[in-house]
């Protein structure tokens, strides 16, 4: 079988759950050459969520009424601002909620890909409902490993609108964006990408939690990507989305150290599992990073 390189563009440095030394073991067992990461979104590490349940929660958000149930229960995940509570586990007896980081931590981040330049990208993690996020912005943007800028509406709880202003230095200092979504109206979405034709803009996890009610709204801007990371795609919804996008539009990630301790193999076999030819497949697994993630570079 044809041995395809990887670009993850895709994953978290959670050293609490994988340190620098455990990344890099598990980009070798999953032939992955570079990885851009970015920082974590929790205080503490969450909790490895079952398949079952993650499984449930795609079915939802692919049915357009069960879609607004699935966006009442996450509200009843955020009551608390600054807190993620999965208030269902306490009927496990594990009650525990969870410190969301309003300031992510994009100095341990960049001094990882610093210390292994060899393999690591940085993204520059913004939260634009902070007044400091300019100044972070400025603080890493000429940095030798920044590759972009990552957004989390869903985490930091914001509409697409307060991030027009973000979309703005991203297209000054020709960086691309990565966001991933919350539950957002789709006009907003819409709204975004009207004010940010000129931005490259991947969004995560094949465009959850919207995935194919955005994709037509993706295909239509010539800068829009997905990425196919975490527990949020499953090899259906990557035939669909590929079939709805091309491969063309559609970059490889994992989303690791969350979900499977695999992914990383996983999601890579249910692209080399498309029915689409081998250039097209390493264009979902490298080649679209590398066009445009414009830093990263190998030889191969």
């Amino acid at each position: 079988m044809t041995n395809f390189i990887s670009i993850d563009c895709h994953a978290h440095y959670e050293p609490k759950i994988l340190n620098a030394n455990g990344i890099l073991k598990r980009m070798k067992e999953h032939g992955i050459e570079k990885t851009c990461l970015m920082s974590a979104v929790t205080k503490e590490p969450i909790y490895k969520k079952s398949d079952f349940l993650m499984g449930i929660q795609r079915t939802f958000l692919q049915n357009s009424i069960l879609w607004y149930i699935a966006k009442k229960l996450d509200k009843g995940f955020h009551k608390n601002k600054g807190q993620w509570d999965p208030w269902y586990r306490k009927f496990l007896f594990k009650g525990e909620s969870y410190e969301i980081v309003q300031k992510p931590d994009n100095k341990s981040v960049f001094e990882v890909a610093e210390k292994h330049p060899d393999f690591f990208y940085s993204w520059i993690f913004l939260n634009p409902s902070i007044n400091e996020w300019k100044k972070e912005f400025l603080t890493w943007q000429s940095h030798s490993k920044s590759i972009g800028i990552k957004l989390h509406p869903f985490w930091h709880r914001y509409s697409l609108e307060k991030a027009v202003e973000v979309a703005k230095f991203s297209e000054k200092y020709n960086l691309p964006i990565m966001i991933h979504l919350g539950f957002d109206k789709i006009d907003n979405v819409r709204e975004f990408l009207n004010c940010c034709r000129k931005n490259i803009i991947i969004f995560s996890h094949a465009g959850f939690p919207f995935y194919k009610w955005i994709w037509p709204l993706i295909k239509k801007h010539k800068n829009c990507y997905v990425d196919f990371s975490s527990h949020h795609v499953s090899k259906k919804i990557i035939e669909d989305c590929v079939d709805a996008l091309g491969p063309d539009r559609c970059l490889y990630g994992t989303d690791d150290p969350y979900g499977d301790d695999n992914a990383g193999i996983i999601i890579k076999n249910w692209i080399k599992n498309l029915n689409i030819n081998d250039k097209e497949k390493r264009l979902i697994l490298s080649q679209n990073s590398k066009k445009i993630l414009k830093k990263i570079t190998y030889i191969k």
